[in-house]
């Protein structure tokens, strides 16, 4: 499963941001809590002795002074509504709304009792408490109807309010904590998302060097500009670089000895086989003496085949001189040299060229036996009389091709063929089954494109070699 740094570094980030908002928000919450219930407790406290100020005695009983003006000062602010009840101490209710329920186990004889009930369905903060009649009304004369030990000395009063202004406190509080907490998290986020990107940026300048490099350049990468913590992979990747050239240098001294041990003794044979033709006057000898010497031949074309696919292989072809070349030069060079074999086999050679030079970029021999290689394989595959046609153009780019109107190559096959030891053999041609594979490894390290396509008006078959330009043909 593939990460990506820049969102684990994001996501370490936004964990402990996302904890600590989320504990200040609960810890804000708490005490916002806290301070709406001191604040509105006290206000509570206030409303109920403004409730006790009112209260009268009368003809021996108690009134309370309330009218709706005085109920409205009450009221803190208008979004909560405001309650009170009077009633003796064994619970008769003598003043009030009569809509709060009275809850005895509530009175609290030693100060103010708050506590929080349920009023036709909405939560209400009540505070219940005793207040002396006898002191409150000392100023008072009694009728003399009235016995003065029937007063009430205690009375229970009991007032309350909804709590919308309790939560509207508490929410604006929560908010102004949370919100500026929250605009942080999303600033950091954005500004950590594009730092990393900005702290990544010499990775991708690394990526953007090792991508634009050729199969041919293993030279080190530069540790200059690159960051502290990147030097490591750098190192690491120079390294690679050094062990892989050691290894592409130890097959070509491979490659090149073996050439040298192969078609030195191949060489020795094929001469004595020669001379064994010449001396012998045995026909029945003879005839084994030939196939012996076309078993040589052979042999020898496959050796040079495969230390030539060996030499094109990418890793050894990386070691080649690399020059600018007229490519005109060479494809007309091997086309003469191939003459010979196309008025053996009886078909007609052709090569067109524009006047002017066409410059690539490339190893000559290799580039030789490319184009050799195509050449040789429409000769030697077309029937007798055929024709075959080298063109050079350069409308876009350098490219090379070789048309033929031979029995062709059929569509399921064209990609085959490329394929080592992979033949079609027709007419009793033969080969190693080598020569097109070559085709495909040197053009693969010069950067080129090989295609196969129908001949002209559908008849025979077309490889076309397109090579990459460079500086407009100049170096």
């Amino acid at each position: 499963m593939t990460s990506s740094i820049r969102k684990q570094l994001l996501v370490w980030l936004l964990i402990p941001l996302s904890t600590i908002a989320a504990s200040s928000t609960f810890i804000a919450y708490n005490a916002a809590i806290l301070l709406a219930r001191e604040i509105y407790d006290k206000g509570l406290l206030n409303s109920a002795d403004s409730v006790i100020a009112r209260v009268r005695h009368k003809g021996g009983k108690v009134l309370v002074d309330l009218p709706p003006a005085a109920q409205s000062i009450l009221k803190h602010n208008y979004r909560d509504t405001f309650f009170y009840q009077i009633y003796t101490m064994d619970g008769k209710r003598i003043a009030g709304d009569g809509t709060l329920p009275f809850d005895r186990g509530a009175v609290d004889f030693d100060k103010p009792h708050y506590s929080t009930r349920i009023l036709n369905g909405k939560e209400v903060r009540v505070l219940t408490m005793l207040f002396p009649v006898a002191s409150h009304f000392a100023d008072e004369t009694p009728d003399d109807d009235d016995d003065a030990e029937s007063k009430p000395e205690t009375l229970i009063l009991e007032v309350a309010e909804t709590r919308n202004a309790r939560r509207e406190i508490v929410t604006h509080i929560v908010v102004s904590v949370l919100l500026p907490q929250l605009i942080l998290i999303i600033c950091g986020g954005i500004a950590v998302w594009f730092g990393i990107k900005q702290g990544l940026y010499p990775l991708q300048q690394l990526s953007k060097v090792l991508a634009s490099r050729s199969p041919t350049d293993l030279s080190p990468v530069s540790e200059s500009t690159a960051p502290i913590e990147v030097r490591p992979l750098v190192g690491a990747i120079n390294g690679l670089l050094k062990m892989l050239n050691d290894e592409i240098e130890r097959e070509r001294r491979f490659v090149a000895n073996a050439a040298h041990q192969l078609r030195t003794p191949l060489a020795g044979l094929k001469t004595y086989a020669d001379l064994a033709l010449k001396m012998n006057e045995d026909p029945s000898v003879n005839s084994v003496l030939a196939q012996l010497h076309t078993g040589i031949n052979r042999m020898s074309n496959l050796i040079i085949r495969l230390l030539t696919l060996a030499r094109s292989e990418p890793g050894v072809a990386s070691q080649a001189a690399r020059q600018s070349i007229d490519l005109s030069e060479i494809v007309s060079s091997v086309t003469e040299d191939l003459v010979p074999l196309s008025i053996e086999r009886k078909v007609d050679l052709g090569f067109e060229s524009p006047p002017e030079a066409i410059f690539i970029d490339g190893d000559p021999v290799g580039l030789r036996e490319l184009v050799t290689n195509i050449i040789e394989n429409a000769v030697i595959y077309n029937h007798e009389g055929g024709k075959v046609t080298v063109r050079l153009s350069k409308l876009r780019s350098p490219s090379l091709s070789v048309e033929d109107n031979g029995p062709g190559i059929p569509a399921n096959e064209r990609e085959l063929v490329f394929e080592r030891f992979y033949r079609i053999l027709r007419d009793g041609a033969s080969g190693s089954g080598l020569g097109l594979s070559i085709v495909k490894e040197i053009a693969n390290s010069h950067g080129a494109k090989v295609e196969v396509k129908d001949g002209s008006e559908g008849v025979g078959t077309c490889f076309t070699v397109t090579f990459p330009e460079i500086n407009n043909g100049k170096r």
